[in-house]
């Protein structure tokens, strides 16, 4: 997946769900009860592999969270994550020398809170199932492709996974190459893997402030609170619900604006 591309979706992302998502101590105005957006093209799956649309990249950071993003202003941010991983708080480093002989190591660590919306606990091994089925020819081209510049993705401790960048790639966006996270834990009861996911990207359960509730294809998607983001937050979501209204065309979704069918364009 291009660099530019990467940066464009997250920054417009990360806006949306600053809004969405962040509490208020002292409202000064009554919150409703939920906000409609109106997005692009709908998504042909949830899956994270499997899609690389602005309107499910979106989705995804409200069921998900931010995994590495970058914040408006520039700087990365996480919601999964103790910390994004640098080269200068250690957590990334240069392995040999600078240039086509060299390749970057970065390690991520989980936050030890954050949970599947069943109660699962999320782990390391949930990001290196990603990388591996990508690696195996699952997903989008451009997912595929992004895969291939990782040599290798291991789990050091079920909270610690470290991400090795093939040699010669030294791109300052290192702290994003990270795949899923994947639902380890449902893959491994499934006898078939492949038919689960497929029927996954229908539901794609949630580690983020909102769940699927339910997917109208052709129309939208209405997202409620996630109760297990809610436990690790000690608060909800500012909103209760939001509702994604699907439009292939950018006047449609301009026209549902105006007429008041959505809050945020």
């Amino acid at each position: 997946m291009p660099v530019t591309r990467v940066v464009r979706e997250t920054v417009v992302v990360t806006r949306v769900v600053t809004r969405v998502i962040t509490p208020t101590a002292i409202p000064s105005t009554p919150v409703p009860d939920r906000v409609v957006i109106c997005a692009g093209q709908e998504p042909p799956s949830l899956d994270p592999l499997s899609d690389t649309t602005d309107t499910g990249a979106l989705i995804r950071a409200l069921t998900t969270g931010l995994v590495v993003a970058p914040a408006p202003d520039g700087t990365l941010i996480t919601d999964l994550f103790t910390r994004v991983p640098s080269l200068d708080n250690g957590d990334a480093r240069l392995v040999g020398e600078e240039g086509p002989d060299g390749h970057l190591e970065v390690t991520f660590r989980l936050r030890s809170d954050v949970q599947w919306e069943d109660g699962t606990r999320l782990t390391a091994q949930d990001f290196v199932t990603a990388w591996q089925w990508a690696r195996q020819g699952w997903g989008a081209p451009e997912m595929q492709e992004r895969a291939a510049e990782v040599e290798d993705v291991r789990a050091t401790t079920p909270d610690t996974f470290t991400v090795v960048l093939r040699q010669g790639l030294m791109t300052p966006l290192y702290a994003t190459y990270v795949f899923g996270p994947y639902p380890t834990h449902l893959l491994e009861e499934a006898p078939d893997p492949q038919a689960k996911l497929a029927a996954l990207g229908k539901r794609w359960p949630a580690v983020g402030p909102y769940r699927v509730q339910t997917w109208q294809p052709g129309e939208a998607l209405i997202l409620a609170q996630n109760p297990m983001y809610t436990t690790r937050k000690k608060g909800a979501p500012r909103i209760p619900s939001v509702i994604v209204r699907f439009y292939s065309r950018p006047q449609d979704a301009l026209v549902s604006l105006l007429s008041g069918r959505c809050d945020v364009l």
